[in-house]
């Protein structure tokens, strides 16, 4: 006794033949990012070894102007003034 298929319509192969166009594309982009960012990776690496152009510039401290210290001559703010509720 042979074994019977359901029926699958055009529409439905179509789908199927998308969906394995996609799962390939897909495994090839993802392929393709693994060995780039292998290579940049190793790259990178290479390049601030030898250079001196992955170092960090800093900028320079902006110096203060000195000013006299007010903090023993000044006076502490006055007190705010309190609620009285009678």
């Amino acid at each position: 006794m042979a074994m019977r298929w359901c029926y699958v319509g055009k529409a439905t192969k179509i789908f199927f033949a998308v969906l394995a166009v996609l799962a390939v594309v897909g495994i090839v982009l993802a392929v393709r990012a693994v060995v780039h960012r292998a290579k940049s990776r190793s790259n990178s690496a290479a390049a601030c070894a030898a250079a001196d152009e992955c170092q960090p510039i800093l900028p320079e401290p902006v110096p203060q102007p000195s000013m006299p210290s007010t903090a023993a001559t000044a006076s502490p703010p006055p007190p705010s003034p309190a609620f009285n509720i009678a």
